[in-house]
């Protein structure tokens, strides 16, 4: 049985290592805070917008080459935990046991996808890598055959970074190979449960909640919350309850009882509505459960329905106050009736639950006393509910549980638990507990800095696991605690660290980041300013000493972070809680400085002091990454989250006069923007779906392939190193190995066909061919066309043809000569250019007349009197004539002769005709001539004659 959490809108922990809302940080940049397919398990998977699509080939930088290599890193040594630090992951959010193969386990991650083990944990492997997306919310076995899964993608957590999903993944082999079902229905929605009924399982039922992209977008096409029912094995779905209209709110929990499937209790999550209800006639119609169930001050509510006595339901209800626990509740007549029951003990960070993302009730299959709960720690009662033990904290788990399973067998004593730190798993029914973390990659980086000079060495910040640091090896090892946000490493001192916990924050390491020596470093920033829940930071990098914090204002220190000044007043547009959400230095000019903000306005300085709101033409969208040309301090970069805008926009004048530079680029909000170095045309941008690369500024993008389609939080790149690295929030880092070689080389090109000789007709349509390549990507062609030898090339046959392309569908233009050429021009993304002509001249002639004729040949066909004689003219089309052709001999013609045809005429539009001609007794003899007429349906005639020999 699988259950899986809700929300987080962020009850703040002063203790940083529960809060699970997260945000984006990049060195020297920001991201925000955050609140029927079928697809093999091994290929590469398209989203609905063709520019996304992942090619075969990936198109590099100039000589950021290109090898195409992407490697993701695995879980956190010594992460944070309850008791003695063990390895962590990533957040995972369902859980379902195969019954028949209990060694077999599926898992769902907030967007790490999904994952199966079948050796009980010590291995796993992931299983829809290629799926549109990589966020889970619901998954469940069918109870009849356990080879059929059903996934509902988006994350029903509720939390600034639970993100909403595209429909269903549905396998009938295990996991093998998906199908992706009810797309429109779900776009932009997510699963908080999903149940079948177990007599008749082609119908499941859905709880809806809403789910946000980077940036806290909502899919403006995202459809309605509440719960949905499906009867046709979740192909279709239909909506059967709403609950806060007209404004229907968030379902977060569905549940069936087993023993009765018209049955069924949902929960849902509003301002106007929360609270537990009930249908008995499968959806029909639904009842709002009170008998001792609270209606005020309610927040999110989970149910567990017993399966072993389904009479016996307990729900645990959040306080929409304090976001706690308001209180444990059971029922033990179907929900008529409900009693309060003991709490559990509040965990060591002082509370029990942050209940709108942590939340979940589970009751054994076998013991309807024996109850699960999780909520920031993990909890089991034996008494139905009287007392709780917790048993996260002697167990070294991590905190902020979201998914319970059970083993339904009676023999078995098997549990599974999730929390934000992966997952881990009982084999005797909670008395002791293995960590099972070991082979999952599902860290939710939220950002990235790269060491200088050794590649060996990384930092980054991670959701709910600290900030973690690459040394080398497969595995991160753990530096700081609590919630991970901005990281950087000084360049030129790479023993100087920095990170950021949420809100106001700011920690310093001397020593490499060893964990243990961080100190706070974030004097002289008031705690009373409006700030990101991730407040983005950088260092200046003509001078690393000097840092940049942004607030709703910005601040500068210029001691390595000893000490704070601000130096400007708000910067944003005026939205309430808006505050910088990205900052950059001109890597030419100190001066040069821009911030960028969560409710889309970009200020700044050109003398490092007074700022100038030049948001002018830009939408009004999170602003979510800021990168100055390396070249031009003036020439700057903004990339945008949100949809139905533009996610990449340019500025030549310091940020006057905004260009849109997405070109092909799909609507899916943008969280990273790096520039190349070597090659400022060439740019990377980080999204909701992976990294996209441009080569000529702007004007076509490239998705890149190698990677799930997972949100990327944060990207570095490191020329002299060779690497670009990006942080997803999901699955890890994953490294690009490039090189830092400035091209020069211009692509090699050969034009195939025509080539010379070839007689081509107005008109028709000829497919241009060539070969072209070059040391790093072709990115773009021209066709042009000569009609003097080569003299010149005045005709433009194609402009703005990708790199890829190798033919061309050319319609000849009119335009007779028999000196024609084709010239084929290749580019590289580096400007480098070369171009090649057809090696000998081809012919453009107009095209034949549209006409027909008859004809006998020369042959003199002898007839006796008295006797049949067959005789067969050809019609000979041109032109592309294909009319009907009626053809007859003449009449008198055959009375003079005396000779009868048959049939009288023909009417064809072969190519051919036969007659029958009966030459009478007295017909005359010797060598007589016959004349036959052919007309077209416009009248037009056209005569052969056939020669006769009469005997």
């Amino acid at each position: 049985m699988l259950k899986k959490s809700l929300l987080n809108i962020c009850v703040i922990i002063l203790i940083c290592l529960l809060t699970p809302l997260f945000a984006t940080i990049v060195i020297g940049q920001s991201k925000p805070e955050t609140e029927n397919k079928s697809i093999s398990k091994n290929t590469s998977t398209p989203e609905q917008n063709k520019a996304s699509e992942r090619d075969p080939e990936l198109v590099d930088s100039p000589k950021l080459r290109a090898e195409y290599f992407f490697k993701p890193r695995a879980f956190i040594n010594n992460g944070q935990t309850f008791g003695q630090r063990s390895r962590v992951t990533g957040r995972v959010t369902s859980l379902a046991i195969d019954p028949r193969q209990p060694s077999t386990v599926y898992l769902g991650a907030a967007q790490g996808g999904v994952w199966r083990t079948t050796d009980a944990g010590i291995n796993w492997q992931p299983m829809t890598d290629n799926a549109p997306t990589q966020a889970v919310g619901a998954l469940v076995l069918d109870p009849s055959d356990s080879n059929i899964i059903y996934v509902g993608t988006g994350e029903g957590n509720l939390s600034g970074d639970s993100f909403f999903g595209m429909g269903i993944l549905k396998s009938t082999d295990k996991g093998q190979t998906w199908a992706n079902l009810a797309k429109e229905t779900f776009l932009g929605l997510s699963f908080s449960n999903l149940v079948i009924d177990r007599n008749s399982p082609n119908i499941l039922y859905a709880s809806i909640a809403t789910g946000v992209g980077a940036g806290f977008a909502r899919n403006p096409s995202a459809g309605v919350p509440g719960v949905y029912k499906s009867t046709d094995s979740g192909v279709s779905w239909i909506n059967i309850l709403r609950v806060g209209e007209p404004i229907p709110f968030r379902a977060t929990d569905i549940e069936v009882d087993p023993s009765d499937s018209r049955t069924l209790y949902a929960t849902f999550f509003n301002s106007g509505g929360s609270g537990v209800f009930k249908t008995t006639d499968a959806g029909q119609t639904w009842a709002n459960l009170g008998g001792g169930l609270p209606r005020q001050g309610v927040s999110r509510v989970d149910i567990g329905v017993a399966p072993s006595n389904p009479n016996t339901i307990y729900a645990s209800v959040g306080n929409s106050s304090s976001g706690d626990l308001l209180g444990m509740f059971k029922s033990t007549n179907k929900g008529q009736t409900w009693s309060s029951i003991a709490s559990p003990p509040r965990s060591g960070f002082g509370n029990i639950c942050q209940c709108f993302y942590d939340n979940v009730i589970v009751v054994d299959p076998t013991d309807e006393n024996l109850v699960y709960y999780g909520g920031v720690s993990f909890y089991r009662s034996q008494n139905g509910g009287q007392s709780w033990n917790d048993l996260a904290a002697p167990s070294s788990m991590h905190p902020d549980f979201h998914a319970i399973a059970v083993n339904a067998s009676a023999q078995s004593k098997q549990i599974y638990v999730g929390n934000d730190g992966g997952v881990w798993s009982s084999l005797d029914g909670g008395r002791a507990w293995n960590n099972v973390n070991g082979k999952l990659n599902l860290t939710q980086f939220e950002s990235i800095s790269l060491h200088p000079t050794n590649p060996n060495i990384t930092i980054g910040g991670t959701q709910d696991n600290g900030t973690n640091m690459y040394l080398g090896n497969d595995v991160w090892e753990h530096a700081d605690d609590g919630d991970g946000g901005f990281a950087a490493i000084d360049q030129e001192n790479p023993n100087v660290m920095y990170h950021t916990f949420f809100r106001v924050s700011l920690r310093r390491s001397e020593t490499g980041g060893r964990l243990g020596s961080w100190v706070d470093a974030s004097q002289g920033i008031s705690r009373s300013d409006t700030v990101l829940f991730y407040a983005p930071f950088i260092l200046d990098p003509n001078n690393q000493n000097t840092l940049y914090y942004g607030t709703a204002r910005l601040y500068r220190s210029n001691d390595q972070a000893r000490s704070w000044q601000p130096i400007s007043t708000t910067m944003t547009r005026g939205l309430a809680g808006a505050a910088i959400s990205a900052i950059a230095v001109a890597p030419t000019r100190a001066n040069s400085i821009y911030t960028g903000s969560s409710d889309g306005a970009v200020f700044a300085s050109q003398d490092g002091s007074q700022f100038q709101n030049v948001s002018d033409n830009l939408p009004t969208r999170y602003i979510s990454d800021i990168v100055v040309d390396p070249t031009s301090p003036t020439t700057v970069y903004v990339s945008l989250a949100g949809f139905q805008v533009g996610h990449v926009f340019k500025s030549t004048s310091g940020g006057r006069n905004w260009q849109d530079i997405s070109g092909n680029l799909p609507d899916v909000p943008a969280m990273a923007l790096v520039i190349n170095p070597k090659n400022p045309r060439n740019l990377f941008l980080g999204t909701d779906i992976g990294v996209f690369q441009t080569l000529n500024g702007g004007t076509n993008w490239q998705l890149i392939p190698g990677m799930p389609a997972v949100s990327v939080f944060d990207m570095a790149i490191n020329t002299r190193l060779g690497v670009l690295r990006a942080a997803t929030h999901g699955r890890g880092i994953y490294e690009l190995q490039v090189n830092s070689t400035v091209d020069n080389t211009a692509p090699a090109i050969k034009v195939e066909s025509p080539n010379g000789t070839e007689r081509l007709q107005i008109n028709n349509q000829v497919t241009i061919k060539w070969n072209s390549n070059d040391d790093t990507s072709v990115v773009g062609h021209e066709i042009s066309l000569s009609t003097d030898a080569g003299a010149t090339f005045p005709v433009t046959v194609a402009t703005g043809l990708d790199g890829i392309t190798q033919e061309f569908l050319w319609t000849v233009p009119a335009l007779p000569t028999d000196q024609a050429l084709i010239r084929i021009t290749a580019k590289d993304g580096a400007g480098n250019s070369s171009n090649d002509i057809s090696d000998a001249n081809f012919t453009i002639v107009s095209p034949s007349p549209r006409d027909f004729g008859l004809d006998f040949g020369s042959t003199v066909v002898t007839a006796k009197r008295g006797k049949l004689v067959q005789v067969m003219a050809r019609i000979i089309r041109s032109g592309g004539f294909d009319d009907m052709v009626t053809v007859e001999p003449d009449a008198n013609m055959l009375q003079t002769l005396k000779i009868v045809a048959n049939p009288p005429s023909v009417s064809t539009s072969e190519n051919q005709v036969v007659f029958s001609l009966k030459i009478k007794k007295k017909a005359p003899k010797g060598r007589q001539q016959l004349t036959f007429v052919g007309k077209d349906p416009q009248g037009r005639a056209r005569n052969t004659v056939l020669m006769l020999m009469i005997e």
